[in-house]
């Protein structure tokens, strides 16, 4: 398969490209890239971010650093399992995750320089903010984790995030640390971005971890029983309709100057 070319755009060949690097471009940028490349350019712009991104890494060359994110990894004496064989143990209760601070969250997206594809910072300014803005907006929900193991220094946390720009959920998970000083092994994401390891939706799961408690064991407000029906506190003596009187009262002068003394 021959190289992608970038004449007239210079859009990013990286392996490390994302999805949210490719958007600042213009559309004609990315259309031109997508043209020159043989590859279809009609869509909106968010479709044609998603070519790019996948063209990238169906052309890029594989080299011994570039380790697939769902490979298993040995991080200490205790080997680490793929996060897609632990089909048990997973937890959603808050008082469970680690309690990382906003420091923990930016030497991970701005400082980081252990991704597993590279060895350079991440840097990733735009996805620190965005995904600040998708916790505080309510996108990430249904937050578990799962121990592995009590001997174990690491945990998986997975959640899934509303997408800003289409409809469904993407599902990503971070490999880290359970006590400080707390590090981000691995991470990933169903998005087009997710291989780089610090997309939106990555950077709104650590910020939901650095923003907890959550309450009533993170149970999502629309599986709750609705709140604006319950009856009435207040015991009531319940009587026959023919004791009910049902007249409608004719207010007077008199009767109004007695209500309002």
């Amino acid at each position: 398969m021959e190289p992608l070319r970038n004449e007239g755009t210079d859009l990013p060949l990286s392996f490390n490209t994302t999805m949210e690097d490719v958007l600042n471009y213009q559309k004609s940028q990315i259309q031109t890239f997508l043209r020159v490349n043989h590859i279809k350019v009609s869509g909106n712009k968010l479709e044609l971010a998603q070519r790019v991104v996948k063209a990238i890494k169906d052309r890029s060359c594989t080299t011994p650093s570039q380790i697939p994110p769902h490979q298993s990894c040995q991080t200490s004496d205790v080997p680490v399992p793929d996060i897609k064989d632990l089909h048990s143990g997973w937890a959603g209760k808050s008082d469970m995750f680690p309690n990382i601070k906003i420091q923990d969250v930016e030497n991970y997206l701005i400082h980081s320089s252990h991704r597993t594809v590279d060895a350079k910072k991440m840097q990733c300014y735009r996805q620190y903010i965005r995904g600040l803005n998708f916790f505080k907006e309510g996108y990430i929900h249904k937050i578990m984790m799962n121990e592995i193991n009590p001997d174990s220094e690491y945990c998986y946390i997975r959640s899934k995030c509303y997408p800003s720009m289409k409809q469904g959920v993407y599902e990503q998970w971070i490999l880290m640390t359970k006590k400080p000083p707390f590090h981000v092994q691995k991470a990933s994401c169903t998005c087009p971005a997710g291989l780089g390891e610090g997309c939106t939706h990555v950077a709104g799961l650590l910020f939901a971890l650095e923003g907890r408690p959550v309450t009533d064991d993170d149970v999502p407000c629309t599986s709750k029983p609705c709140e604006w029906n319950r009856p009435s506190k207040r015991k009531k003596d319940t009587k026959p309709v023919q004791d009910m009187s049902f007249k409608k009262i004719k207010l007077s002068g008199e009767n109004v100057q007695a209500l309002m003394a």
